[in-house]
């Protein structure tokens, strides 16, 4: 397993995400648990576009299906390895926007989506009537939790000044 595969498990490991990546919920939740740390200052240098879930890294689709088959395969060579202590604050904080508010009936895969989709369009647009108007076009079946969502955000840190 390579440098960069190895980061994403235990990064993956440290915010409870599984590495499996056989369903489409999984591989969502991996993208958006990994752009949610980005967000929040753990940075494993991939760059995201807008597609269909939301934030997509092509970059981390092709380092999870590496990291999936050196799985898959009995690679122990992340277990040799640790996270630097000073990302811990940064994953916390990714953990914490992670965690649905009571209340929300989404999935946690839809509330991954909803979160990392409005920092997005945050970041993008630096408005939030104009990221409201695009998550309730783009996101319509999530649109009903956006400002528990914005409020959430805010609350953790996460929201781009």
């Amino acid at each position: 397993m390579d440098g960069p595969q190895i980061r994403l498990k235990l990064v993956l490991d440290k915010l409870g995400i599984p590495s499996n990546v056989s369903t489409l919920e999984n591989r969502i939740c991996i993208q958006k648990a990994i752009f949610l740390a980005k967000c929040a200052g753990a940075d494993l240098g991939y760059s995201y576009n807008w597609y269909i879930h939301g934030p997509y890294s092509p970059e981390l689709t092709s380092d999870y299906y590496l990291m999936d088959n050196d799985l898959s395969c009995g690679d122990p060579d992340y277990q040799k390895y640790e996270l630097v202590p000073s990302l811990d604050p940064n994953l916390e904080r990714a953990k914490n926007i992670m965690e649905k508010p009571s209340g929300v009936d989404l999935s946690k895969t839809e509330w991954l989506e909803l979160v990392s989709s409005i920092i997005y369009w945050q970041k993008s647009t630096g408005n939030k009537t104009e990221t409201k108007s695009i998550l309730k076009s783009e996101k319509n079946a999530l649109f009903k939790d956006f400002d528990t969502a914005f409020e959430r955000i805010n609350e953790c840190g996460l929201l781009p000044s």
